[in-house]
């Protein structure tokens, strides 16, 4: 598949396109039945990781997504250790990853002193804690989505641009499942409908998950928090007087969660607002999220809001034989620390790695189902414990500056018997 290049305007990067994708799904459109082993629904960080996985397994697989690329998505844009370790390991170019200064302000972290703060590796600036060494990064969505997509095509994994999964059904447990939608073209015009058989197919479509919706039961409620995102270019940046790139977490509610952010990318800044929405927090509406970014960053592009599944105690349903679910659409994401796009890369490739284990090793439908379940759920209870851990802090009085002294006490104590 070849590709041309598009500049992004806001970040002033470079983004590959597929220009013959149009020819591509033309001509499938005059004949769009097609029969594979795995479909994969969704081609953002989960969808791609796991075509990954499954590239020259030998397993047949198709990959599909209503929209072209590059095309934008709203996130926070944080790339955590987890899923920055997975980008190196594909050889991510340099480029399109901004390094900043990470700084978390808390209006307890007045109780500390910079002596305590800087024997954690730490710089005290007024209410926030900042790290000495640029160890925030961050990368723009379309650009990342995008080079996720181009290697995927570089290792030959089949793919679809423009089909909009719309129907999910199957005649029995034992029988494949049968997928249908349309095929529009890269303005939106419809082309045709598609109708692919599936031995598994894998959701990897995001909050509003089509697949999760069609091969579920309702599901209990889930706790849904609210995001927002405005990308400002740097001309746009207001009191920015500082020479080094910061990127700030700023939890300016007591006894709450949520936090406004201002993170350094390509071209500018992401900034937003991410407000819980479970346990006593108070809800708000989206035209206050709105209010309450627009006064965080007065100017930007147009502001963007978006709902968030949380992770949360409850273990994951059990899908249906044949219907693996990831990333956001298995509800994995931590917020409070920026783990999101972590989460839909280590499901996606999980989700892959089963699957080519599976059929290489004749297991039937159902035991690959399980199999990947039961691995993604003891990974998803251990990340829960850790937003459990974080939000009992929230509970009462905020601890945050105690247990933060005693650590960087116990930190000088170490240093202080390794140098006796």
């Amino acid at each position: 598949m070849t590709s041309s290049c598009r500049k992004d305007r806001r970040s002033g990067t470079k983004a590959q396109q597929f220009p013959n994708a149009d020819i591509a799904h033309q001509a499938s459109a005059a004949s769009s039945s097609r029969r594979v082993q795995v479909l994969i629904v969704g081609l953002g960080p989960a969808g791609t990781a796991c075509g990954l996985a499954l590239a020259n397994s030998g397993v047949d697989v198709l990959a599909v997504d209503r929209a072209y690329f590059p095309r934008d998505k709203i996130c926070g844009d944080a790339l955590t250790g987890e899923a920055l370790a997975y980008l190196h390991r594909h050889n991510v170019p340099s480029r399109i990853i901004q390094r900043s200064f990470g700084e978390t302000r808390k209006p307890c972290f007045h109780e500390l002193t910079p002596t305590l703060a800087e024997a954690g590796g730490y710089s005290l600036i007024g209410m926030g804690l900042r790290t000495q060494t640029a160890s925030f990064h961050t990368i723009r969505r379309i650009d990342l989505d995008n080079w996720l997509v181009e290697c995927c095509a570089k290792a030959d994994v089949p793919m679809q641009f423009g089909w909009q999964v719309q129907a999910l059904h199957r005649v029995s447990a034992s029988e494949p499942w049968t997928v249908q939608g349309t095929i529009r073209s890269r303005n939106g015009q419809l082309q045709g409908q598609f109708q692919i058989s599936a031995e598994v197919v894998v959701g990897c479509d995001g909050v509003s998950s089509v697949i999760q919706h069609l091969s579920r039961d309702p599901r209990a409620e889930c706790p849904i928090a609210l995001a927002s995102r405005r990308y400002c270019k740097n001309d746009e940046i207001e009191d920015a007087v500082e020479d080094e790139d910061i990127s700030l977490m700023d939890h300016q509610w007591a006894l709450n969660p949520s936090y406004a952010w201002t993170f350094s990318v390509t071209g500018g800044t992401n900034a937003g607002i991410y407000w819980c929405h479970h346990r006593n927090i108070p809800r708000i509406s989206g035209r206050d999220l709105l209010a309450l970014t627009h006064q965080h960053a007065p100017r930007g592009d147009a502001i963007k809001t978006w709902g968030i599944p949380v992770l949360t105690e409850q273990p994951l349903a059990h899908a249906p034989s044949g219907i693996l679910l990831t990333g956001d659409a298995a509800s994995l994401v931590d917020p409070l620390i920026g783990h999101g796009i972590d989460r839909a890369i280590v499901s996606g490739e999980l989700a892959g790695q089963v699957l080519a284990q599976g059929f290489q090793t004749g297991c039937n439908i159902e035991t690959i189902t399980r199999t990947y379940e039961n691995k993604l759920e003891i990974r998803r209870r251990g990340w829960q414990q850790h937003i459990q851990q974080l939000e009992n802090a929230l509970q009462g009085k905020d601890h945050t500056a105690d247990q933060c002294s005693k650590a960087l006490l116990r930190a000088v104590w170490r240093r202080s018997s390794e140098k006796a």
